[in-house]
C-alpha cells in the first residue's frame, strides 16, 4: 500500500484557504463613499465641481434627514439627470421627498403628480409599484392617483 505525504496537500490548503481570506477582505470591504461625510463636506465637493451621482445622492438624503425636502428632491433629480441607468434608489427617494411635501403642503400635490406622471411614461412598473408602496397609500387613495396607477397599471401590461 503507498502512502502520501499529507504535509504538501495541508500546505496548499491553507496558502488557497488564505488567500480566499485576502480577497475577500480586499474586495469586499466598503469603498469609501459619500455616505460618510457631512452636510458641510458635501456642500464644499458640490461647490467644486467634484460631485458624482453618489455625492449628489448623499447630500439629498441629508438634505431629507434635515427636513429640507425642496433641496432633496433637487439633488435627487440631479442624480437622475447625470446617471442615464436610471438610478432606481434616486427615483424612489424623490418620490418619497415629494410625497413628505405633499403632505405638508397642498401646492407640492401637483409636483409629486407631476413626476408619477413622468414616471408611467417613462417606467410604468416601476410607478405601479411605487403607488402600491405603503408610504403612498395616503396619496394614492385620492382620485387623480387612483387614475394614474390605472393608467400604469394599463402601460405595464402592454
Amino acid at each position: 500500500m503507498r502512502r502520501y505525504h499529507r504535509l504538501p496537500a495541508l500546505l496548499m490548503l491553507i496558502a488557497a484557504f488564505t488567500l480566499g481570506v485576502l480577497y475577500v477582505r480586499t474586495w469586499a470591504r466598503p469603498a469609501p463613499s459619500a455616505q460618510v461625510a457631512t452636510l458641510a463636506e458635501l456642500m464644499a465637493q458640490i461647490a467644486a465641481g467634484k460631485a458624482g451621482p453618489d455625492t449628489w445622492f448623499a447630500y439629498g438624503q441629508r438634505l431629507a434627514e434635515k427636513g429640507d425636502l425642496d433641496g432633496a428632491v433637487l439633488a435627487y433629480r440631479q442624480v437622475m439627470s447625470m446617471d442615464r441607468a436610471n438610478h432606481r434608489q434616486a427615483r424612489v427617494e424623490c418620490a418619497l421627498a415629494l410625497a413628505r411635501a405633499a403632505r405638508e403642503r397642498a401646492e407640492k400635490e401637483d409636483e409629486f403628480y407631476r413626476f408619477i406622471q413622468d414616471l408611467i411614461h417613462a417606467d410604468p412598473r416601476f410607478a405601479m409599484e411605487l403607488l402600491e408602496r405603503s408610504e403612498f397609500r395616503d396619496l394614492a387613495g385620492r382620485p387623480r392617483f387612483q387614475a394614474a396607477r390605472r393608467d400604469a397599471r394599463a402601460q405595464a401590461m402592454d
